[in-house]
């Protein structure tokens, strides 16, 4: 029985082993194609530079493994096995259009002159945290992007492990992978891989058999991302065997109308103790899903029994349900998102004190909340839910939560029919005075007693009169001068503080409001006669 070595959880054979019917066919078909290519690296080569020529000497050298630009050539399949066979199967891993191996080298390799050769190495340029072994390949670092790189296929699997080694994170958005057979391809050559998004690539197929892999699992994943990937429920059952300890997972924007986890057709999950639920998840972000019953909500925490963290902003839940329901299926929740949906009253925020274990919830965006003052729904939303300590992503204090509920208290005081909260606050703060009614309002009017002076100082006229504070200085001259019975270029104002003894002050700007000087009843305006 020949050695195996494990690659991420796929069992490969060494190199020692003979290929499956799979590989052999398959090989076959990129033989043909390779021999186009390497006919078309032949007959660019005779019009390029001598480095190019040297790599064309060595290629019609071997019997032995060869390496076109970056990548060793694998061993032989056997010792029958061709020059052309031989490049083809380097060429599949580094130049084949479409694949990962091929973007890989498209991205870190900065342009297309080689940096050196010796004997059977090409040695490329390489750039930040993307290193270079002295055999030419390209080590990648533990986060990697390769996000929007057209990538459609895996690419040779030998030059995948060379390169990814170390890689614990990979970023596959947005490409053009329409087939989970290359994405195990792919990910069964990183045995470190914890992390991998798969976004915006059109993942519709069902998952095959391959016949070159006898087991897919893969344990040491964790984070999976599938928004916008047009994933079926089938699918995802599958991938939940596949990878058995996932602690987070994105399904937005996949369209789904219900949860279908939880359909007719359960199935057993052999690496979990529970048989209908999978038990390692703790986050699962749903957002922008066409969910309108809250019953589909529920299969969610029946399915996924220890979540922590739940994202449903943006569906059509308009209603929580029964609330008697919620701590069965959500004993464990911790933060729950409902901003932007269709949440139609108190009555259902109300319920959110049913989720034994919540701290932290979103309610931005949701109609009938942002209809209401910002500083009344945030009172009337904390008061409601005594255990909440974040709210939209802002802590709630300890003074913040004191006034939200003392406020809640004095609004429902006095009506007919209160809520069960207003006697649980009650019980807590006792019942509380009213408060009292302060008018912050300045005063419209005051009454001044108006003096009127000759130029010698004499009294000539003396009147207690009701002034109005939101006229001008100017405008008061202009009063003024028909009690005095002389022209508005003929007087001078000045203006008396009962309450402090600081003589007169002489009105001199007349676009002024008279409210600005702080009059008060009692207080004097003396109208001086100029020579």
């Amino acid at each position: 029985m020949s050695s195996r070595e494990e690659c991420g959880g796929f069992a490969l054979q060494d190199n020692s082993t003979a290929l499956t019917r799979h590989s052999e066919q398959e090989l076959v078909n990129r033989t043909e194609t390779s021999q186009l290519q390497v006919s078309c690296v032949r007959q660019s080569a005779s019009s390029s530079s001598g480095k190019l020529q040297g790599c064309l000497s060595r290629l019609d050298k071997a019997d032995s493994a060869c390496s076109v630009s970056v990548c060793q050539m694998s061993s032989a399949q056997g010792e029958g096995q061709s020059t052309v066979e031989k490049a083809a199967t380097c060429l599949e891993g580094s130049s084949g259009l479409g694949s990962f191996v091929h973007a890989v080298h498209l991205k870190y390799q900065p342009n297309d002159d080689l940096a050196g050769t010796s004997d059977d190495i090409v040695i490329i340029h390489t750039s930040g945290n993307i290193k270079a072994t002295p055999s030419g390949t390209i080590n990648l670092p533990k986060r990697v992007s390769m996000s929007g790189q057209e990538i459609s296929v895996a690419g040779d699997a030998a030059c995948i492990q060379k390169m990814c080694a170390n890689v614990m994170e990979l970023d596959l958005m947005e490409n053009n992978i329409t087939s989970w057979d290359e994405v195990f391809r792919i990910i069964a050559c990183i045995p470190h891989l914890s992390f991998l998004n798969l976004a915006s690539n059109r993942l519709t197929s069902d998952i095959c058999s391959l016949n070159s892999v006898r087991q897919l699992y893969f344990p040491r994943l964790t984070h999976l991302v599938l928004n916008n990937t047009g994933i079926t429920w089938n699918v995802l059952r599958r991938l939940l065997e596949i990878f058995p300890r996932l602690v987070e997972l994105h399904l937005d924007l996949n369209q789904y109308h219900n949860f279908g986890l939880l359909a007719s057709a359960l199935i057993s999950l052999p690496h979990h103790p529970a048989r209908y639920c999978y038990v390692t998840l703790r986050r699962l972000f749903f957002a922008h899903n066409n969910v309108t019953d809250w019953g589909e909500i529920c299969k969610v925490g029946r399915y996924f029994p220890n979540l922590e963290y739940l994202l449903l902003s943006e569906t059509n839940i308009s209603s929580l349900g029964d609330p008697e329901d919620i701590p069965q299926c959500f004993p464990h929740l911790k933060s729950l998102g409902l901003g932007r949906t269709q949440l139609r009253s108190w009555d259902e925020v109300e319920k959110l004190q049913h989720f034994p274990a919540l701290t932290d919830v979103r309610l931005s965006g949701v109609p009938f909340l942002e209809a209401l003052p910002k500083d009344r729904r945030f009172q009337h939303t904390v008061a409601l839910l005594p255990k909440i300590t974040t709210l939209n992503g802002s802590k709630v204090t300890e003074t913040e939560r004191e006034d939200a509920e003392r406020a809640f208290l004095r609004k429902y005081m006095d009506a007919d029919i209160k809520p069960a909260r207003y006697y649980e606050l009650e019980d807590k703060y006792g019942r509380l005075d009213p408060l009292a009614k302060i008018e912050l309002k300045p005063q419209r009017t005051v009454k001044i007693k108006v003096r009127v002076e000759d130029a010698q100082q004499r009294v000539v006229k003396e009147e207690e009169m009701d002034i109005e504070l939101d006229q001008t200085v100017r405008a008061l001259r202009k009063l003024l001068s028909v009690m005095a019975g002389r022209p508005v270029a003929k007087l001078a104002l000045f203006y008396m503080d009962n309450q402090i003894e600081q003589g007169l002050e002489r009105l001199i700007y007349l676009d002024r409001k008279l409210h600005s000087y702080g009059m008060t009843d009692g207080d004097g305006i003396v109208v001086a006669f100029k020579d």
